[in-house]
C-alpha cells in the first residue's frame, strides 16, 4: 500500500476523484491473476474471472483496488464503520504492484461496466 501511495500518479488520482464526495477508501489487495465479481475491479487479462486464486501465482505482484465509499451519512468514521455505512462503491483505480523490486508496475482505469453495481452483495 506504501509503494502505492507514494506513486505521484497515484496519489493525484486518488486526489482528483474525491472532489466534493467522500475521501473514505475501500480498498482491496489482490493477487494480480484474482478476480472477484463483487469488487468494482477490471477482468483478468488471459484469465480465468472466478473467485479462485490462481494457482502458483507470482507473489511479488499484487494488484491494489481503490474504491470510493459513498456513505450512508456524513459523520465522521473510521474503520469498520465506513463498512457498514457505505451505500455504494465507486472505482477509483487499479494499481499493480511489483514488491520485488518495490515500484508501480502498472496505472489502470477503473472498469466502465461494473458487476453488480447497485445491487447490495454481502460483506464476508
Amino acid at each position: 500500500m506504501n509503494t502505492a501511495l507514494s506513486n505521484p500518479e497515484v496519489q493525484a488520482r486518488l486526489e482528483g476523484s474525491s472532489s466534493g464526495a467522500s475521501r473514505k477508501l475501500i480498498n482491496y489487495i489482490l493477487p494480480v491473476g484474482l478476480y472477484v465479481s463483487e469488487i468494482p475491479m477490471n477482468p483478468v487479462d488471459g484469465g480465468h474471472n472466478e473467485h479462485y486464486p490462481p494457482r502458483n501465482y507470482d507473489t511479488n505482484i499484487y494488484k491494489i483496488i481503490f474504491t470510493r465509499a459513498e456513505l450512508r451519512n456524513n459523520r465522521k468514521m473510521e474503520g469498520k464503520d465506513i463498512l457498514l455505512n457505505t451505500i455504494k462503491r465507486v472505482p477509483v483505480l487499479e494499481v499493480q504492484i511489483d514488491l520485488s523490486q518495490n515500484h508501480v508496475a502498472e496505472i489502470k482505469n477503473p472498469p466502465t461496466i461494473v458487476m453488480y453495481e447497485n445491487i447490495p452483495v454481502p460483506l464476508w
